[in-house]
């Protein structure tokens, strides 16, 4: 019996060891799958985090691509708008030098049409003036023929002459009158202190009255194209 209880008591005590090691070998299969359920959250938690991360730096490069294109867009709509400006600087410039040239040219060929114009004025002028001065010529020379004509005609009738130079009043006078012989006079009695009147030759001044006139037309066309010019 002291055998029986003997053994009664190892079996319970391997039971026992049995029992434990199968509480411990349980407690550490629970410990394992704890570890690995704690092993696995962190995991999870760390992807969850780089999953947070990446979508972070994703939206970070997406909102700095976003930005770049705005920024190119701003540039380039500013440099396009400097282009136009520059284009209508450019045309504007154009325009102000085409002004520039046209009235360059204008004021060119206002001066050229004035030059012109007082170049005709000149040559109707001078030719105004030859024409007058040649009709003079011709008036003077027309005028001593006369007086040489009317000489010739007095030398040869000395009855006229005298009449003219006795200042007929009943015949008509002559405008030119011809040059005629001088009048014998008688000498100056004793005393007298008068002395005759002298002849004054009648064509020592036949020709001024058509100079004057001549000088006077001169002058009234240099005065007209003046005040017209």
């Amino acid at each position: 019996e002291e055998r029986k209880a003997q053994e009664e008591a190892e079996r319970k005590a391997e039971e026992e060891r049995k029992a434990q090691e199968e509480a411990e070998r349980k407690a550490e299969e629970e410990r394992k799958v704890k570890e690995e359920a704690e092993r696995k959250l962190k995991e999870e938690r760390e992807e969850k985090k780089r999953a947070e991360k990446l979508k972070k730096e994703e939206e970070r490069k997406a909102q700095l691509a976003k930005e770049e294109k705005e920024r190119a867009a701003k540039q380039e709509e500013k440099a396009k708008k400097a282009k136009e400006e520059e284009e209508k600087a450019k045309q504007k410039r154009q325009e102000k030098e085409e002004k520039a040239k046209a009235a360059e040219e204008e004021k060119e060929k206002l001066k050229k049409a004035k030059e012109e114009a007082k170049r005709q004025k000149q040559i109707e002028l001078e030719k105004k003036v030859a024409e007058e001065s040649k009709r003079a010529e011709e008036r003077r020379k027309a005028e001593k023929q006369k007086q040489i004509e009317e000489a010739e005609k007095a030398k040869n009738n000395p009855v006229q002459s005298r009449g003219l130079d006795l200042g007929d009043k009943q015949k008509p006078k002559k405008v030119h009158k011809p040059k005629a012989k001088k009048k014998k006079t008688t000498p100056p009695t004793k005393g007298a202190t008068k002395e005759l009147p002298k002849e004054t030759p009648k064509n020592s001044s036949s020709s001024l009255p058509i100079f004057l006139g001549v000088g006077v037309v001169v002058a009234g066309v240099i005065a007209y194209f003046a005040f017209s010019g």
